[in-house]
């Protein structure tokens, strides 16, 4: 009898340790998740509070000079509006309680046709003013042209590609609980 009793002793003990463990790991779990979509939501803040301030800043001082002198004059308009509703519509659905996931996704949307756009432009630029190569030493004349805004336009885009495809997954799980609540 001594020997059953010891051993559900020793099983208990092994029960409270293992819950124990479980317990930690599951806190653990809960803090990253907290600081992931912490994170996340700082992300997002600063995509839609930028792109309103660089359409404002594009709007009343232009777009890149060499954008609007090989494209036209309209670019500074399209460019800004886009920056200041894609904005827009990201800030306005993170400010509504419960988030409108909609609203922050046209937003993303919008701000990546934006970024988009915005890249396509300097390729235009590109084609009609080739860059001049050089040695880091070297100077490069101002009036030739510089690839690297495609290559940061293109990063951005990709940046709320990956914002947008994680507001599918919280899109479908809102769908899906509605749909089992009701």
């Amino acid at each position: 009898m001594s020997d059953s009793r010891d051993e559900l002793v020793k099983a208990l003990v092994d029960l409270e340790i293992q819950a124990d463990q479980l317990v930690q790991e599951n806190r653990e779990a809960g803090s990253l998740f907290v600081w992931a979509q912490q994170n996340r939501l700082g992300l997002l803040w600063t995509h839609g509070v930028g792109a309103v301030a660089v359409g404002l800043l594009m709007l009343f001082t232009g777009a890149a000079y060499n954008v609007e002198a090989t494209l036209g004059l309209w670019t500074r308009t399209a460019f800004a509006a886009s920056g200041l509703i894609g904005g827009a519509l990201l800030i306005c659905g993170l400010t509504r309680r419960p988030r409108s996931i909609p609203a922050e996704a046209a937003g993303l949307i919008v701000l990546m046709l934006w970024d988009l756009a915005i890249a396509v432009s300097f390729v235009f630029v590109l084609a009609d003013n080739p860059p001049a190569f050089a040695w880091p030493w070297q100077h490069i004349p101002q009036e030739s042209a510089r690839p690297y805004p495609v290559a940061v336009y293109g990063v951005l885009f990709v940046l709320l590609g990956v914002h947008a495809w994680t507001l599918r997954g919280l899109f479908k799980l809102g769908r899906t609980t509605r749909r089992g609540a009701a």
